[in-house]
């Protein structure tokens, strides 16, 4: 998804560029380093999505193994 949305920036100011642009590439430079954040706050929320999902079924796996292995042990 990273590297499509950064292409697509890449694509688009070259685009830009050939049309308006003056033989500089300002347009493709500025769509570039306008994509960096976006991209990492489209990473960051994966991530968090990804994580919250992984330690909600951690916990209760661990919760059922807790009280599986204390029913087993006789004292």
């Amino acid at each position: 998804m990273a590297i499509l949305f950064i292409g697509l920036a890449i694509l688009t100011g070259r685009w830009l560029d050939a049309r308006v642009g003056d033989g500089n590439s300002w347009f493709t430079i500025g769509l570039l380093l306008l994509s960096v954040p976006i991209v990492l706050y489209l990473t960051m929320r994966l991530a968090l999505r990804s994580t919250r999902g992984l330690s909600s079924n951690t916990v209760s796996e661990i919760e059922e193994d807790e009280e599986f292995n204390s029913d087993d042990r006789i004292t």
